[in-house]
Order: structure tokens, then sequence, then C-alpha cells
């Protein structure tokens, strides 16, 4: 993205947390994870496919940070027993 405004790396990221009150990084998982519950709620795709689809390495990667994000599994979650 900094190349995108001809910024360096750093500056950009520097500049996108005072902005925006949260670091690029946890912007963009925030988004991924946004995106998931979306994904759960509107398509039968696996939890797996999730996770490839959004650019998680793995599914236990992708389990550990939407538990962060959401405080649920993403198993939980997609069975809707949290409600």
């Amino acid at each position: 993205m900094s190349s995108l405004i001809n910024m360096a790396p750093n500056s950009f990221a520097r500049l996108f947390k005072e902005e925006m009150q949260v670091t690029l990084h946890n912007f963009i998982q925030n988004r991924k994870i946004a995106k998931s519950c979306e994904l759960f709620e509107h398509t039968d795709n696996s939890i797996e496919e999730v996770a490839y689809n959004l650019g998680f390495s793995d599914r236990y990667h992708f389990s550990r940070v939407f538990k962060a994000v959401t405080g649920l599994t993403p198993a939980v979650y997609k069975s809707g027993r949290y409600t």
C-alpha cells in the first residue's frame, strides 16, 4: 500500500497508526476476520477454505487470529452456538 502513495513502508505504517488508532497489521487482520464472518454466514465454505481464501497459512493460524479478534473459535461461530 505504501508504494501506491509513494511512501516508505515504515513512514506509511506510522502515519496509518496515528490516523486510524490501530496498527496496519491489526487493521488488516480485523478486516480479514470480518470477511470470514460474512463468508461463514453466507456460504457453506469450510473453515479451511475460508482460511485459505483470506490468505492465512493454515487453519490453525486462522483459528488463533479469529479467536483473538472475536473471542470465539471459528467452529463455534460457524455453528451459530454462540447466541
